[in-house]
């Protein structure tokens, strides 16, 4: 109830908590403005999926302590260190990083050839902080061996956390898959294509050269040069 509380202030502005009973106001105030909103949800989540699992816990008090030690463990960085030490620990990724953009997102991981073919031929199908899960078209199930799958799910875990599970199917329905990093890169180079091509059909140039010749600009015969990408 604290962190939904926190969250709306942090949406709506502290002025709603003077027309809500909302308990210790001014807890609620300092901690909506201490917390990152995507720190809140994360948290929010937790709890509510510990509260769902509290009945397969050996005993209230450890389903109810688990579920605080794990809200701590998606925040490392927040734990006492237990001894002094003169050498900084590397920064631990935050597990289940919400994903916005999953282009962007495969953008950034460690992957090349084969194993980054493999991501940007998947799509995103759905997230949790321990969950991701994924689907690639049955056309291009060749790329889901042994090893690329084991690559590509390093490569997510580096980025989201080695708690975090990942889950990927082969499906049929092209819906399923229809936006990709390899599928919206097609759309792009068609766009640009396709406005090359209408940019060369109204230069003066061309226009004075077809009427003077009685010609026609052949549109397929316009293509990009594979050689340079950025150019058409």
């Amino acid at each position: 109830t604290l962190l939904q509380q926190i969250a709306v202030v942090q949406v709506a502005g502290p002025e709603v908590l003077e027309t809500e009973d909302a308990g210790d106001s001014e807890l609620i105030r300092r901690l909506a403005g201490q917390m990152a909103p995507e720190t809140v949800q994360l948290l929010y989540q937790i709890a509510v999926m510990s509260r769902r699992d509290l009945a397969l816990a050996p005993d209230p008090r450890t389903g109810f302590e688990m579920a605080l030690i794990r809200m701590v463990a998606f925040h490392p960085d927040r734990l006492p260190a237990a001894t002094p030490t003169p050498v900084s620990a590397p920064p631990t990724k935050q597990s289940g990083a919400d994903i916005t953009d999953w282009s962007a997102f495969v953008g950034s991981l460690n992957l090349d050839g084969a194993a980054r073919q493999l991501a940007v031929h998947c799509a995103l199908v759905a997230q949790s902080p321990f969950e991701i899960r994924l689907s690639l078209a049955k056309r291009n199930g060749h790329l889901l061996t042994d090893n690329l799958r084991s690559r590509l799910t390093a490569a997510l875990q580096q980025q989201l956390g080695a708690a975090v599970k990942v889950q990927l199917a082969v499906v049929e329905a092209i819906e399923a898959v229809a936006d990709t990093p390899a599928s919206r890169q097609a759309q792009s180079d068609d766009d640009e294509l396709q406005q090359a091509r209408e940019r060369i059909a109204a230069d003066s140039n061309v226009r004075q050269l077809t009427e003077l010749f009685d010609a026609e600009v052949i549109p397929e015969s316009i293509r990009k040069n594979p050689k340079s990408p950025s150019r058409k």
